[in-house]
């Protein structure tokens, strides 16, 4: 894990990352998060041992937005975006391959404080929330990009 204190209690935000998903097996894989303790500032993961939904999400899950509409394959590169362009998740998007794939949104309240939180790729922590499989091209940005950012960002491609 590493400190990013740029991004500290901003408003705006961009995760993406390429996964390849590989035999996943715990019931969060995490592709990338900043938290403190216990509590997320904000993370962007997959549900049911990486078969369900890909999220978004901030303030420890409180928040979020997930999608099963575009499932991934094991072993086929994925590229994967959470736009949060206001404090709570009816301002979230959620991407798969350049394209909109957003639910319902889950939650009304502001994300929690990140200051001095620890950003980790692949893991929550220590826990058992660990991804396997590989993951390429990490992107933070203090921003929310567009809809056509992302889709260049994919169609670039790996």
């Amino acid at each position: 894990s590493a400190t990013l204190t740029s991004t500290d209690n901003f408003t705006a935000l961009t995760l993406c990352a390429w996964i390849k998903p590989g035999d996943q097996i715990n019931q969060f894989p995490v592709i990338i998060t900043k938290h403190s303790t216990f509590f997320t500032s904000w993370d962007l993961y997959l549900e049911d041992g990486g078969t369900g939904p890909h999220g978004f999400g901030t303030s420890a899950w409180g928040n979020y937005v997930s999608s099963s509409s575009a499932p991934l394959v094991q072993g086929v590169w994925a590229h994967i975006c959470g736009v949060q362009a206001g404090q709570n998740a009816s301002t979230y998007t959620l991407y798969y391959n350049g394209t909109d794939i957003t639910g319902t949104p889950n939650g009304t309240g502001a994300r929690s404080s990140d200051t001095g939180g620890d950003v980790s790729i692949g893991t929550f922590d220590a826990s058992s929330w660990q991804y396997t499989g590989s993951i390429d091209e990490v992107r933070v940005y203090n921003r929310a990009l567009s809809a056509a950012e992302v889709a260049t960002l994919y169609n670039q491609g790996r």
